[in-house]
């Protein structure tokens, strides 16, 4: 092949590479703004006509990145846990002291209860379907994996800047998070204030108990 086959081949390719990340930057925004109205309906009230009024996004568009509501709310459900885990392993692997790090985590798990409460919902609204609908149990699954890790990794962390242990594995540490969460968001949601300083509490004390 001479050489200016070979550049514009080249060429071409990145003219490809550029226009799909360009399409996977614009349907990341348009499911971004749609988040909001998925968090208002829920998976048993989604209509896809319903979400394009209340996001001011049109139904073309809508049809053009996701081929069903199933596809939406996994894809935009998925891009909302990406940046949470993101968020919670940045502080993981910033924290200095094990104050440090307790402080930053209690505290960004608290906010999900009391400020992110609305759209976390959206996580448990999905896992409940999946124990229904086959479709979303590989996403949940996986999810779920990425969790894990997580908490894996904050039980590492723990032991590096202190010397302690958890007497909590991951998966114990994962599963009673959620359930906090999931209870003290139901609160919070449901009106009663103060429901995330309340887990909060909970968290320092359970940390503090389980700590050797």
């Amino acid at each position: 092949m001479k050489l200016n086959d070979l550049k514009k081949t080249s060429a071409s390719k990145s003219e490809s590479v550029e226009k799909q990340e360009k399409q996977t930057d614009k349907k990341q925004e348009v499911a971004r703004h749609m988040l909001a109205a998925l968090a208002d309906l829920g998976f048993a009230r989604l209509n896809l006509r319903e979400i394009a009024a209340r996001s001011g996004t049109s139904l073309g568009i809508i049809h053009y990145y996701f081929k069903d509501k199933n596809h939406l709310l996994v894809y935009g459900l998925q891009l909302y846990k990406e940046n949470f885990v993101h968020e919670l392993t940045t502080m993981i692997d910033n924290a200095a002291s094990l104050e440090e790090l307790l402080r930053t985590t209690v505290c960004t798990l608290a906010g999900v209860v009391e400020e992110d409460g609305h759209t976390h919902r959206l996580w448990y609204d999905l896992r409940t379907q999946a124990l229904f609908d086959p479709v979303f149990r590989p996403v949940a699954d996986e999810i779920e994996a990425h969790l894990i890790t997580l908490c894996e990794r904050f039980l590492n962390k723990v032991h590096a800047v202190s010397g302690l242990e958890l007497t909590l594995d991951a998966e114990s540490l994962y599963l009673m998070i959620d359930g906090l969460i999931r209870y003290h968001m139901q609160q919070h949601l449901a009106g009663n204030e103060g429901a995330g300083d309340r887990m909060a509490q909970r968290l320092f004390e359970i940390f503090k108990r389980e700590s050797r």
